[in-house]
């Protein structure tokens, strides 16, 4: 679940890695965020073709739906004290990820039902939302 990506080549990425990974479908916010188009195509090699693509402008209420229908709601923070690598993986995972600089919007981080962090070495706050995602949906992968 990607709340507000902007750029069409961290979206293409996400993608394929998505792809590669084995999900099951990829939401992505329809305001503030990039959408799907030839750029979008070019990162992800093709791949966006290989797995749904669900856009959504009610962000807050799909998570609800996804809740209500047996996921649990993982979300990517910088800060958060859950090590993404030490997380018991439910089957119905859903991972939200947010804005390459804000990160998850408030509102819809209340959503979660819990905020997991990648833990970095080096004074490093933060990588790249497709490097990170990439991390933790085959962290998820290997756990199960």
């Amino acid at each position: 679940v990607l709340d507000q990506i902007h750029h069409p080549k961290n979206l293409g990425m996400i993608i394929r890695t998505a792809v590669g990974a084995g999900v099951g479908a990829v939401i992505l916010t329809v305001r503030k965020g990039a959408l799907v188009d030839d750029s979008v195509v070019r990162a992800s090699t093709g791949t966006v073709f290989q797995i749904p693509i669900i856009v959504t402008s009610k962000l807050g209420d799909d998570l609800k739906r996804l809740k209500d229908a047996g996921f649990w709601v993982y979300g990517m923070d910088a800060a958060a004290r859950v090590n993404v690598s030490e997380v018991d993986w439910p089957k119905r995972t859903a991972l939200l990820v947010g804005n390459e600089t804000k990160g998850i919007r408030p509102i819809v981080a209340k959503q979660c039902d819990e905020l997991v962090s990648i833990p970095l070495e080096n004074k490093l706050d933060s990588l790249n939302v497709a490097v990170a995602t990439g991390i933790a949906l085959f962290g998820i992968t290997a756990s199960r």
